[in-house]
């Protein structure tokens, strides 16, 4: 994402029609977010990763669909 950014910083420092200088701004504001967004994506990807070399089971957040209605488990309603 950051390169495709960059090409149009460069672009708009070529071409320099009125107003470059606020979007090279802009695009600069952008390229850090994308670093940012692109640093936290790889380091929740190495953090699952080693959580699943260690052997550690993700928590779910919600209660299964059968809990959420009372009914508990599969096994826990057999007939």
């Amino acid at each position: 994402m950051t390169e495709h950014i960059d090409l149009m910083i460069e672009n708009e420092k070529l071409l320099k029609k009125d107003g470059f200088l606020q979007r090279i701004h802009t695009l600069n504001d952008f390229r850090k977010k994308a670093l940012i967004m692109s640093d936290a994506t790889m380091f929740t990807k190495e953090a699952q990763s080693a959580m699943r070399n260690a052997g550690v089971k993700k928590k779910r957040d919600t209660p299964g669909v059968l809990k959420r209605f009372g009914l508990g488990s599969v096994k826990d309603n057999r007939i």
